[in-house]
């Protein structure tokens, strides 16, 4: 009998040709582990495996219909999953410890158990802690659902729960159970007996995914699985799960601030790119009905170093500060730092400026941030970038009450963006009175002062 020799790694059951200190598939290291396969064996499984294949479906022949959504009393959070939290999907709600994703959660399963069958997992939490978390929500979400079950008859408000960390015991209650709608928070403190590793593990994790996966289409159950940020940025590991599950949403923001940004990073089922602004309360998560200005100054005039952007995030439009600080570089090197957009993107713009404009910023260190908690993937921020570069080099603001937007070329010209009518009508209605722009295709009727920019020589003339 042919034998060969593979080597499986403890954390993440992964397999390699040849023995080494560090596992090729997770980077951990000291984890490899000979294992020898035979040959005989393998044919016998491949034999088996073919006597059970499967009759493929063919997809002319099942009727097309719309897919069933459970809506959210939030209009923002229902648009960010697409148009409603799809029945059968399983969610990634993501973010930093502390920004309320269980607050979140628990809000969205409370408002959904009023007309669905809800269950909520925490292998975190008490029960007795999350009934204090429950006490603290919005009261006219607990109130409306007494008061509904009162007209109906019913005695008492039920909200299950399950503290329970065991997936094969969890397993084995959705299958009981068949809820509609469940939260388990959080995805890292399952555990699989059959899988290696701890809880929390990236082996762990990404069985106790697949599994909930097959249990959330088979019967039909809508999964949210809370995964924490790891140090390095990521949800639950090294993008271990977004690749499984049919959306990830992170919600982001600063614990010691009033906003929460929801937005959908992946979504089969809807928009990339969607956001969502929160403002969180003592009572839970209320809906900022108009945010596209809520990052704004209220007298639309900045200092030097800052720029405004209509920018786009998804079907909506947002006004936000781009802000520059220019400081003599102290060590060897400079520094150019970006928050809320790509540093590459910064030096690109950078780039540019030196090139066409001769702007000397070599021994200055560059920190670049957007207001608020915004991360720009629209490339018509460029020029506005450009413009807040321009502004904090020059020690000299642009005018108030102007807006900045295009998409910078390698030769320095402006090129034309999409949406340029939306975004001039959400700075219209926020009272901005000038727009620096690319090059208009056609005349556009504008109460607004349209500058047009055909590169960044016109966008340095502002400033001389």
């Amino acid at each position: 009998m042919k034998t060969a020799l593979v080597y499986i790694c403890k954390a993440c059951q992964g397999q390699a040709p040849k023995w080494s200190g560090k596992c090729p598939g997770c980077g951990a290291w000291d984890t490899l582990i000979e294992q020898k396969v035979s040959q005989v064996k393998k044919l016998a499984v491949e034999k088996k495996l073919l006597q059970e294949s499967l009759e493929p479906l063919d997809l002319a022949q099942i009727e097309t219909k719309e897919l069933n959504r459970y809506q959210l009393s939030l209009d923002s959070v229902n648009r960010v999953f697409g148009g409603g939290l799809v029945a059968g999907s399983v969610v990634l709600l993501g973010g930093d410890p502390g920004v309320g994703k269980s607050t979140l959660a628990l809000q969205l399963l409370l408002d959904l158990s009023k007309q669905h069958q809800t269950l909520y997992i925490s292998g975190e939490e008490s029960a007795l802690q999350v009934k204090h978390h429950f006490a603290r929500l919005d009261s006219h979400l607990a109130v409306e659902r007494v008061a509904r079950q009162a007209r109906l008859g019913s005695g008492q408000n039920h909200f299950p729960f399950l503290n329970e960390t065991s997936l094969a015991a969890i397993e084995a209650t959705l299958i009981k159970e068949r809820p509609e709608v469940v939260v388990i928070d959080s995805i890292q403190t399952l555990l699989d007996e059959e899988s290696s590793g701890e809880a929390g593990g990236l082996s762990q994790v990404r069985t106790a995914c697949v599994k909930l996966l097959a249990i959330a289409k088979r019967y039909d159950i809508s999964i949210v699985l809370i995964g924490h940020v790891t140090k390095d940025g990521s949800v639950a590991g090294p993008k271990a799960l977004e690749h499984l599950v049919d959306a990830v949403l992170y919600l982001e923001g600063d614990h010691l601030r009033q906003y929460r940004v929801l937005k959908a990073v992946k979504n089969r089922f809807g928009a990339l790119g969607e956001v969502a602004v929160l403002s969180l309360a003592a009572s839970g998560f209320i809906e900022v009905k108009n945010p596209a200005g809520v990052f704004l100054p209220e007298d639309l005039k900045l200092p030097p170093g800052s720029a405004i952007v209509p920018a786009v995030f998804g079907s909506q439009i947002f006004l936000v500060v781009i802000e520059v600080l220019l400081s003599k570089t102290i060590g060897s090197y400079p520094k150019h730092m970006a928050v809320g957009l790509e540093t590459k993107k910064l030096e690109l713009v950078l780039a540019i400026l030196a090139k066409y404009l001769k702007v000397n910023i070599g021994n200055y260190d560059v920190y670049v941030k957007v207001a608020g908690d915004l991360f720009l993937e629209d490339n018509a921020f460029e020029l506005g970038l450009a413009a807040a570069i321009l502004s904090a080099y020059h020690e000299k603001e642009l005018p108030a009450a102007a807006a900045v937007f295009g998409e910078l070329s390698l030769t320095g010209e402006v090129r034309p963006v999409s949406k340029t009518k939306e975004r001039l009508t959400a700075a219209k209605s926020f009272g901005f009175k000038t727009i620096y722009l690319p090059p208009l295709p056609s005349k556009v009727n504008s109460e607004l002062k349209l500058v047009e920019c055909k590169s960044v020589y016109q966008l340095a003339e502002v400033f001389k």
